[in-house]
């Protein structure tokens, strides 16, 4: 059993159903085909995304056309970051909310959260390398993706604290 939380971003608009959606149309690089898979008709996945639109007043989706041969959608960067922002708040909320369960239940202890100051940052490719100066006497090191460091906006000197789980340093501010 694993406890799940539904995610609604900007009054609703935003929601599970729409993220499929927009999904399937990145995967299948086509409306049409994205709602045969989904198993909806055309003109509904299409006013799913028009909703969005609507409310954001922002394109998600980019048309192609190649006459006979068809044509295809893609997505707009917009959707795109919408896409990215909404897994990261589902995974970020269900990790939280599946910890709290768990340790609810008391099978398993409290996370080890250990609050520092920013010392180093390293960013090479796709990773960051953080480094943290604890109040304890031990210095962490974790290792996240460029983009979380960016979306973090981290900055030598910041407080900051490190999550340690299994295996892993995560990282929060």
């Amino acid at each position: 059993m694993e406890p799940k939380i539904k995610i609604l971003l900007n009054d609703g608009k935003i929601n599970e159903k729409r993220i499929k959606i927009l999904k399937f149309i990145e995967k299948f690089g086509s409306l049409n085909k994205a709602s045969k898979e989904l198993g909806i008709t055309y003109k509904h996945a299409w006013d799913e995304i028009k909703d969005i639109e609507k409310y954001l007043n922002k394109k998600l989706l980019r048309t192609i056309s190649k006459g006979r041969k068809g044509g295809g959608t893609t997505l707009t960067e917009k959707a795109k970051e919408i896409l990215n922002d909404y897994e990261m708040y589902e995974k970020g909320i269900n990790l939280e909310i599946s910890d709290k369960f768990w340790e609810s239940l008391s099978i398993m202890s409290a996370r080890n959260k250990v609050k520092g100051t920013i010392e180093e940052i390293k960013i090479e490719g796709v990773a960051a390398e953080i480094k943290i100066k604890v109040n304890e006497p031990v210095e962490i090191v974790a290792l996240i993706t460029r983009t979380s460091a960016e979306r973090l906006k981290l900055k030598k000197g910041d407080a900051a604290f490190a999550i340690i789980k299994a295996t892993d340093v995560m990282l929060g501010k």
